[in-house]
């Protein structure tokens, strides 16, 4: 079964100020004269994008429920608090639109409304800054051509705020969205030469975001220090876990030679929005015969508990760390405890 490249192009294509623009007579795309030159239409199709021919037996068959080409899909007053541009169709597939989609030739280039030209159109009428795609002229290069822009990879801690970028890493060209607004627990963007509807909805765990197309990644979002919008007001949530202080205590075994058991308890943290999803013990020993200290060393990995039982000789000391994680991941570790001058 052979795929259809101009599906492929709805996803994957190509993004504007490229120099692999569609070719003004409508009879041949930059997509398809990569595919030419790669060789195997199938198979690069599947490495491009990865999507499987049933997807795209189903994309053809909704072919006809996209809006004309140029046709307003979401208005400018319907997204960015009613700030926002207009968000175009690129036609049935996203393949119908040629030749030139600019109505501004002194920031609009490219062939079609591809999902790049919403981008710059975007950060030029707010005066963001300049979007550009580097390295092959696609979406996912968009950090690599654009550094008067800030580039926050995804589940850094910090959440996009309405206007972001978000960038998909995915196939040969990727997928860059405008983030609407961000809500607890998925960000809803807005986007062009993808889905019928210009909308998208990206789940978010913490400050991590999936939901790229292709089974991609997202590779995080573009911010302009122009922008000011606020971020929202949950990102609270966001932040790892602060660990409270711990303790250590010791009891001699009642064995030969004598040994001790050390006990390391921590309470649990208050300062995660998020479930914690594990703790972490490391310590390091000294040595009185080296009288050297050894280096940190991993002790105890666990979801659940909160103390950690170790058995050491008795002649000896310890230094002890605790730290917790939520989804977003490791919090910073807590107070170093000194065994026995804990005692």
């Amino acid at each position: 079964m052979l795929l259809d490249t101009g599906f492929m192009s709805s996803i994957c294509g190509v993004p504007v100020r490229s120099r692999q623009e569609f070719r003004t007579n409508g009879r041949r795309s930059a997509g398809r004269r990569w595919l030419r030159r790669a060789g195997s239409v199938g198979a690069v199709t599947a490495l491009a994008c990865g999507l499987l021919a049933t997807q795209v037996a189903d994309a053809n068959a909704a072919a006809s429920a996209y809006a004309p080409c140029s046709a307003v899909i979401v208005a400018g007053t319907a997204w960015l608090g009613g700030q926002g541009v207009d968000v175009h169709s690129n036609g049935a597939g996203g393949a119908s639109c040629r030749g030139s989609s600019v109505k501004n030739k002194a920031f609009q280039f490219g062939g079609g409304w591809q999902c790049v030209e919403l981008a710059a159109r975007l950060y030029y009428v707010k005066n963001w800054g300049t979007v550009w795609a580097g390295v092959n002229g696609g979406a996912r290069y968009i950090p690599e051509g654009s550094p008067n822009l800030q580039f926050v990879p995804n589940g850094s801690g910090q959440l996009p705020v309405p206007g972001d970028l978000i960038i998909e890493a995915f196939g040969y060209y990727g997928h860059v969205t405008v983030v609407d607004r961000v809500e607890p627990g998925r960000v809803l963007a807005v986007e062009q030469n993808a889905s019928i509807s210009g909308r998208k909805v990206y789940p978010l765990t913490g400050s991590a975001m999936t939901g790229a197309y292709g089974g991609g990644l997202v590779r995080g979002f573009m911010h302009s220090p122009a922008n000011n919008a606020v971020a929202p007001t949950f990102a609270a949530v966001v932040n790892p876990p602060t660990m409270a202080p711990i303790t250590v205590k010791a009891t001699v075994r009642s064995l030969a030679p004598a040994r001790l058991d050390v006990a390391v308890n921590w309470a649990r943290p208050t300062s995660s929005a998020l479930p914690v999803t594990g703790y972490e013990v490391i310590a390091k020993t000294y040595y009185p015969s080296r009288a050297k200290w050894t280096a940190w060393r991993h002790l105890y990995l666990s979801a659940w508990a909160n103390s950690y039982t170790s058995s050491l000789p008795g002649q000896r000391k310890l230094r002890v760390r605790v730290r917790a994680s939520n989804a977003v991941g490791w919090g910073s570790w807590s107070n170093q405890v000194l065994w026995p001058q804990a005692q």
